[in-house]
């Protein structure tokens, strides 16, 4: 039968060094923790994906390959050498 002291708990570890209660007190901490760290993630993953969309011009953002044919065509031939010679 137990004693009226413990409540009716059959173990041996005091209540207040009991690792389930224990961790279970800093637990919604680390959940807090966790789900900035999740946002923050998330966040700079989105960051880099625009960033590439933008700067690689996928799917037709900023011009697309139009624009960056254009450019290639600027960028080659005797034009953009003498545009670019220190003489001329």
């Amino acid at each position: 039968m137990p004693s009226g002291r413990g409540g009716g708990r059959t173990a041996s570890v005091p209540p207040s060094w009991n690792p389930l209660r224990v961790t279970g007190t800093a637990m919604p901490a680390n959940l807090l923790l966790a789900c900035k760290l999740i946002v923050v993630a998330f966040l700079v993953n989105v960051a880099i994906a625009l960033y590439l969309l933008l700067a690689k011009r996928l799917f037709g953002l900023r011009g697309g390959a139009l624009v960056e044919e254009r450019e290639r065509e600027r960028d080659i031939g005797w034009e953009a050498l003498e545009r670019t010679a220190p003489g001329g």
